[in-house]
């Protein structure tokens, strides 16, 4: 979905639909392979086949270090920064963000991060 890992959802419904499949070339008789083609034709109607072709450049992405080292002391700076009284009156959104950003390392390899994000997702 684009936020969680995917799989046993997938993993069911293709099963499920190996299932019909075998239910199928039996009621048929045929359990060649072009008996059980219709496999594949259940596939590509299901939204097995689309969702891994959209999401086909995912693993990429959550292997960039950036995910798991950078990303969630940034989310801590930003949050920290919205919701911190300290007396002092608080920096707009996007200067907590830049403010943050800017600690977090470089900002050629976050905007890198997130293009690639923007595509995969």
């Amino acid at each position: 979905m684009g936020y969680t890992f995917r799989g046993m959802d997938l993993a069911i419904e293709s099963g499920r639909l190996a299932a019909l499949a075998v239910i199928h070339a039996k009621a048929a008789g045929d359990f060649s392979a072009r008996g059980l083609s219709f496999y594949k034709s259940l596939l590509d109607a299901s939204f097995v086949l689309r969702d891994l072709e959209h999401y086909r450049g995912m693993p990429a992405l959550m292997d960039s270090h950036l995910i798991y080292d950078t990303l969630p002391g940034l989310a801590c700076d930003v949050l920290g920064g919205m919701f911190t009284v300290d007396g002092y009156q608080p920096k707009r959104l996007l200067g907590t963000v830049t403010d943050a950003a800017l600690g977090a390392g470089s900002l050629a390899e976050l905007a890198a991060l997130g293009y690639r994000a923007v595509r995969v997702l």
